[in-house]
């Protein structure tokens, strides 16, 4: 009676149906990473660009980079000003869904302390996962680490996602679409 449950997620308590007491602690990130300015610190910049931080799989569940692969060569051959960086892959493991296009610059992993001003170069953001079950109770750091920057974001049109960021917070894309 004394201990009180943390969820991640509202649905992630009715779906385990639980009956005590639960409070939900979603992720959340360090009070020094929020971004405090009063302008916007990428209005000044020659190229977009479009960054992706994470890995290529999370529990044996790959994640598919062929849709932004794909956006990436759309690009390539239209607005050469829109870049594609990618943190935590590497360039091995994103070489096997095919080749990657010149406008992609794949960073591999980087240190904690690293990842804040890398993405800061970061337009908007990608949250990129696949609508499986492993994914419904998930809630990526990322989505936050993004939004504490004051980066859009562009996340797969998901169940979790929708859970997490609701219909407002984000533009949502197709997995199946470039």
């Amino acid at each position: 009676k004394s201990v009180t449950i943390a969820f991640i997620t509202d649905e992630l308590a009715q779906k385990l149906n639980y009956k005590g007491k639960f409070v939900i602690a979603p992720m959340a990130i360090s009070r020094k990473d929020l971004l405090i300015l009063e302008q916007d610190r990428r209005s000044n910049k020659k190229n977009f660009t479009v960054g992706y931080l994470g890995s290529t799989s999370s529990s044996g569940n790959a994640i598919s980079f062929r849709p932004i692969m794909q956006a990436a060569k759309n690009y390539l051959e239209r607005d050469n000003r829109v870049k594609f960086c990618f943190v935590g892959p590497t360039l091995e493991e994103l070489e096997e869904g095919g080749e990657i296009p010149e406008n992609v610059n794949v960073m591999g992993r980087i240190r904690r302390h690293e990842v804040i001003p890398v993405i800061d170069e970061f337009d908007v953001g990608i949250i990129l996962y696949p609508d499986l079950d492993y994914f419904e109770d998930s809630f990526p750091i990322k989505i936050v680490e993004y939004a504490a920057r004051r980066i859009p974001i562009i996340a797969s049109d998901t169940k979790a996602h929708r859970n997490i960021l609701g219909s407002d917070k984000c533009l949502y894309f197709d997995l199946r679409s470039i």
